[in-house]
């Protein structure tokens, strides 16, 4: 099949769905379809898989190019890659939510697939969060109810598009840092190899650093020392300053290899959600459990069967998310103190990981929802209005 993968950002810009686009375009290119990346001019060439520049550099939002593309290549699928902000200013792009129907009044007739790594933001409580959602919602909404078939990364987007897409289903999001081999030489980030080294990854803001600071402060110990890589280096610091400044390290601006490196150095990685729980879009978590690094994370309404059932199956070491930082401190400790239990809990994440949120299952659900084809129109009409 002629299979058309559509993101306004690929590698090199770094950018996770990006990193996702390239790598499920390779993924169902080795299963034998004839993909193509439909990106921005930046996009870099990927061997086996032809390229489409839709887009002209950030802040082009416009839908036109693409449209275009498609009509003109007429493939027999379209993947789009949907995320709210990647097709507009602060999420508004009127006519996304129209694509579908627009590509089909000018002739297109194979299958459309929405890849949903997000549905709509939540209300904060001000006037322009409530406008926000509100259009964000419809939009959503509607790209759903004229899909052909939907992809979501997380169980709360597939309930929010409930009877809208009677083809559907949740796939976690796969990491895209790269794996390395367990046992990388620390003393190229500065730290020793008898330490019990804490790693944290990604983003934080103010209240996951206080669940970071109580856990390290019940942590202190002469032989433990932390990493921290990601942006966020002032949330960090306070975050681990328990630990003291000489035996924490922050890193940023590294490659994704580099970043496999650090990550695969860890005896034991630290990821609290306080309140909502890990869920599946958390690629940082997932690369922890690529990588064979235990991880102490919390459970809570936004887990999904992702990652409850990791929790039975021992993949993943947790507290109640609703529990307060003080369980999940205690949980750290523990985890610090019983080398056994680092062990099992690392090989089973990585085992865990290979059978249910590898690219591997990714690119396999997608390939049987493209060989299933286009619904047709009669039975795009009995899904619902949007409501």
């Amino acid at each position: 099949m002629r299979v058309h993968v559509v993101f306004p950002v690929a590698p090199p810009r770094i950018n996770g769905i990006g990193d996702h686009s390239a790598v499920i375009a390779i993924g169902l290119g080795a299963r034998g379809h004839q993909v193509t990346l439909v990106s921005s001019e930046s996009a870099a060439p990927i061997s086996g898989i032809g390229s489409r520049v839709a887009w002209h550099g950030q802040g082009d939002h416009s839908l036109s190019r693409l449209i275009d593309v498609i009509v003109a290549d007429a493939p027999d699928a379209v993947v789009l890659q949907f995320e709210q902000f990647a097709y507009g200013a602060r999420g508004f792009n009127p006519r996304l939510a129209w694509l579908p129907r627009e590509l089909r009044r000018r002739g297109y007739r194979g299958q459309f697939v929405l890849f949903a790594h997000e549905s709509y933001a939540t209300p904060a409580g001000t006037l322009g969060s409530v406008v926000m959602w509100a259009y964000q919602r419809a939009q959503f909404r509607r790209l759903v109810s004229l899909s052909d078939s939907c992809v979501f990364t997380s169980d709360e987007w597939a309930r929010r598009a409930r009877g809208l897409a009677p083809r559907g289903c949740v796939v976690p999001v796969f990491s895209n840092i790269p794996v390395a081999p367990r046992g990388v030489d620390r003393s190229e980030f500065g730290l020793a190899s008898s330490d019990v080294l804490l790693a944290v990854f990604g983003g934080l803001d103010a209240e996951r650093a206080e669940w970071l600071r109580q856990a390290t402060s019940g942590a202190v110990a002469a032989d433990i020392a932390a990493v921290y890589v990601g942006r966020h280096r002032s949330l960090a610091q306070r975050a681990l300053a328990p630990l003291g400044s000489e035996r924490v390290r922050f890193l940023e601006g590294l490659a994704p290899e580099e970043v496999g490196r650090v990550l695969a150095s860890a005896d034991l990685a630290l990821a609290p959600f306080p309140r909502s729980g890990v869920d599946p879009r958390r690629s940082s978590v997932a690369a922890f459990l690529a990588n064979g690094v235990p991880v102490v994370t919390t459970i809570g309404p936004s887990s999904g069967s992702t990652y409850q059932s990791a929790w039975s199956a021992g993949a993943i070491a947790a507290s109640d998310a609703n529990a307060g930082a003080s369980e999940y401190a205690s949980r750290v400790v523990q985890l610090i103190g019983d080398r056994s239990a680092r062990t099992s809990v690392g090989e089973r994440g990585a085992q865990y990981y290979e059978a249910h949120m590898s690219p591997r299952n990714t690119v396999d659900m997608l390939d049987r929802i493209l060989r299933d084809g286009p619904l047709g129109e009669r039975a795009r009409s009995v899904k619902g209005r949007v409501r």
